[in-house]
């Protein structure tokens, strides 16, 4: 009897404090085949699986399925004529996040910098509001050097250095730090001053923590930060492709409680009875 399969490891760099997600096969006495996905992080993920080949068995697969940490079983797989060989192999892909989770597009956010420090926001105003798929960052520009401080009380799940390119004439990434929120919504902190990190992946931070120092500005013109929310979801089309849709958030600063349309300058404020109950 032939047997093939195609057993599948994914390990998560930069997205967890700790572990890995893996994907494997058992072989159970009936000859049917089970598929388990084990994630030793202390996030959640979703996971697209799909069957490249599946000769002489059937599934009960689930095409798009969320993994919490511990052991789940994708898929269990039929023998149809047993004696016979069967031929199995299969793709995944993994993304931070519950797709099946709604955010609150009206939470409040505190503005990502110390209380009474001012700010303007640049690049916004080629934003469309109206794509969700859009990519909707708010640049927050500094005369001096200030901390960058987490919007939102959440779960610390991606800390990114910038990696030169060769001969160091650009940057392939950005220092960037994610935080996932209770309700599935990610808040990505970008544009920060290289090795001033302050917190660890895995870490719980509260609204208005000190994470990091904002970065210079390259043309010396002052200091800088950046800020997006995004969260997962399975959108209708192509092919209810998983892919992160963008929030437009609501700030609260020391004169409104709005989204930012104008350059400002705002005014950051923390009130202790927001950041404790600030999820």
């Amino acid at each position: 009897m032939k047997i093939i399969l195609a057993t599948s490891v994914a390990l998560l760099f930069c997205l967890s404090a700790k572990g890995q997600i893996r994907v494997y096969t058992e072989r159970a006495s009936d000859e049917s085949i089970n598929i388990f996905c084990e994630n030793t992080t202390d996030c959640v993920y979703t996971i697209v699986f799909d069957f490249d080949t599946l000769q002489n068995l059937s599934s009960d697969s689930v095409g798009v399925q969320v993994i919490k940490p511990g052991i789940v079983k994708l898929a269990q797989l039929t023998k149809l004529q047993a004696g016979e060989p069967d031929k199995l192999s299969f793709r995944h892909q993994f993304w931070l996040g519950d797709y099946s989770q709604s955010p609150d597009s009206e939470f409040v956010y505190l503005l990502p910098y110390p209380e009474g420090v001012k700010a303007k926001a640049q690049d916004i105003r080629n934003i469309d509001l109206d794509d969700l798929y859009q990519e909707k960052t708010i640049r927050f520009v500094f005369e001096e050097e200030v901390a960058v401080c987490a919007p939102r009380a959440g779960k610390v799940v991606g800390i990114t250095s910038a990696t030169p390119c060769e001969h160091g004439l650009c940057l392939q990434e950005v220092n960037s730090i994610d935080i996932l929120h209770g309700d599935g919504a990610i808040t990505t902190l970008k544009m920060i001053k290289d090795g001033s990190v302050k917190v660890n992946l895995g870490q719980e931070v509260l609204a208005g923590q000190v994470v990091a120092l904002s970065e210079p500005i390259v043309n010396g013109s002052g200091y800088q930060v950046c800020m997006h929310v995004k969260h997962l979801i399975q959108s209708p089309y192509p092919h209810s492709r998983l892919t992160y849709a963008y929030l437009w958030p609501v700030f609260l600063s020391a004169t409104a409680v709005m989204p930012i349309e104008e350059e400002g300058p705002h005014e950051s404020v923390h009130p202790e009875s927001v950041i404790l109950s600030n999820k």
